[in-house]
């Protein structure tokens, strides 16, 4: 929790305690301290900004304030609800604080933008005029020491309620609209798809550490597929709600799969666009920030879970991707059939299929998500032994793991994550990240795809080289 926040709450605690009693004294000192804390508020709220955990705080706090003016004594309920409420505030705050990302590990400031794109050659199906989209980039930068931190939602917007709006106050290690910085002259550049509702700030962490090595990396809002897209007119652009994969009949499952087959399609044209509007920036007279500075020789894309999916079916569309890493998603569209030709890296929970009492329940809705489990890990599988590539998995993850939901809550069961400590998991996943379009779109050696790593084991790794039956480099 935050430093006024933690004082407020405190003296909001010791006013009550006094207030048990009914003696002048412990009257008259309870007053004083109404008067410190509604001071250490008003600076909490225009120093730090209000969430919504303190809420019940914010009640305790004025109602002190309030008694103490109009009232000697105040009865026993008031104060032992006052107590109450300041726990659900300080457990609020707890379990969701307002959390600090990891500071990146590279030698470059980082930088980030936020821009616009309109696709005039796609009408969107789903809305009125041409598809636009919503990106942000985050790149290594000359920060200036006046520079202040960007913060994690970066228009203040993303949040879908008071629920998450909170993160807007979290800062990341970004500093807005600053210049690229002057050496080296260009960089590699990344494009990221988020998941299924995801949205472009999902895996910040990973775009910071990125960025502070010296790559580009460009993050996409789908819109009307991330859950909220806000353009630069205030319109806001809301997914439809519905799940990835409906496993409650056969029916309902080939539906699901058409619409993550139609969808997939719409996000490949979109990462393909944003690499077409980039090449423009690049350009001299492009005016863009990124003028001149980016090495479109050395392009690769990534993404999470649904986007991972989106990362493969780019590779497969498009030759100048030269590298694509899948965050925990599995295969669709035609990239599942034919596999992936470029570098491939496929980052998992898990190496290992379902368990044959798993395929073979009872239960239709748990035997087909079981199914699709396995159709996953055979695809990729097949893919890696015929064109070669990696796979690894990271013991004591989970899907979300691989987003920087670890971060947001330190309880589990609210961010469904893994018992890996979570600047650990975080540690392995930007690790091997960089290791891999490190070696692939940089040409730096990188010992630590030759085989299964002492310093994480952690992870189980596969390597492949590309010829078709070759067996695993190295397997654990």
């Amino acid at each position: 929790m935050r430093i006024l926040e933690s004082t407020f709450l405190l003296i909001s605690t010791i006013v009550l305690i006094l207030r048990l009693g009914s003696s002048s004294g412990r009257v008259r000192w309870s007053r004083y301290l109404s008067l410190v804390v509604a001071a250490i508020v008003l600076a909490h709220l225009l120093k730090e900004g209000w969430r919504w955990q303190m809420v019940p705080g914010y009640v305790v706090a004025a109602g002190t304030l309030l008694a103490g003016t109009v009232a000697s004594r105040l009865p026993r309920i008031a104060i032992w609800s006052g107590f109450l409420f300041l726990g659900l505030s300080t457990a609020a705050g707890l379990a969701y604080p307002v959390f600090a990302f990891p500071t990146p590990s590279g030698p470059m400031a980082v930088g980030t933008m936020v821009q616009n794109l309109v696709d005039r050659s796609r009408q969107e199906t789903r809305g009125p005029g041409p598809r636009q989209l919503m990106i942000q980039v985050w790149y290594p930068a000359d920060a200036s020491a006046g520079s202040a931190p960007a913060p994690y939602l970066f228009t203040g917007k993303q949040a879908d309620g008071y629920f998450e709006r909170y993160q807007a106050l979290v800062k990341t290690h970004a500093f807005a609209d600053t210049p690229v910085r002057a050496q080296p002259r260009t960089y590699s550049v990344l494009i990221y798809s988020p998941s299924w509702h995801g949205e472009r700030y999902q895996n910040t962490f990973l775009m910071q550490e990125l960025a502070s090595h010296g790559f580009i990396v460009v993050a996409i809002d789908h819109p009307y597929g991330s859950a909220a897209t806000v353009f630069p007119d205030g319109r806001v652009v809301r997914a439809e709600r519905t799940a990835f994969t409906d496993t409650s009949s056969e029916q309902a499952l080939r539906s699901s799969v058409q619409n993550i087959e139609r969808e997939l399609q719409v996000r490949t044209q979109d990462v393909i666009f944003v690499l077409d509007a980039l090449a423009r920036f690049n350009q001299p007279d492009s005016g863009s920030r990124l003028a001149g500075r980016l090495d479109l020789s050395r392009i690769g894309v990534l993404g999470f879970s649904f986007g991972g999916a989106v990362a493969a079916e780019v590779c497969h569309r498009d030759s100048r991707f030269r590298a694509g890493l899948d965050m925990d998603g599995d295969l669709y569209g035609e990239a599942a059939g034919s596999g992936v030709q470029q570098p491939f890296l496929f980052m998992d929970e898990t190496l290992d299929s379902p368990a044959p009492a798993q395929l073979l329940a009872s239960n239709s809705s748990q035997r087909r998500e079981a199914e699709l489990d396995d159709r996953a890990l055979r695809l990729e599988l097949r893919s890696v032994e015929r064109f070669g590539g990696y796979r690894l998995a990271i013991r004591g993850t989970e899907h979300d793991n691989f987003t920087d939901a670890p971060l947001i809550s330190p309880l589990r069961f609210l961010t469904h994550v893994g018992p890996l400590p979570r600047d650990r998991s975080l540690s392995i996943m930007s690790t091997y990240a960089l290791a891999f379009f490190g070696k692939h779109l940089n040409q730096t050696p990188q010992p630590l795809l030759d085989g299964p790593s002492r310093e994480y084991p952690e992870v189980q790794f596969q390597a492949w080289t590309p010829a078709v039956g070759l067996p695993p480099a190295a397997a654990n």
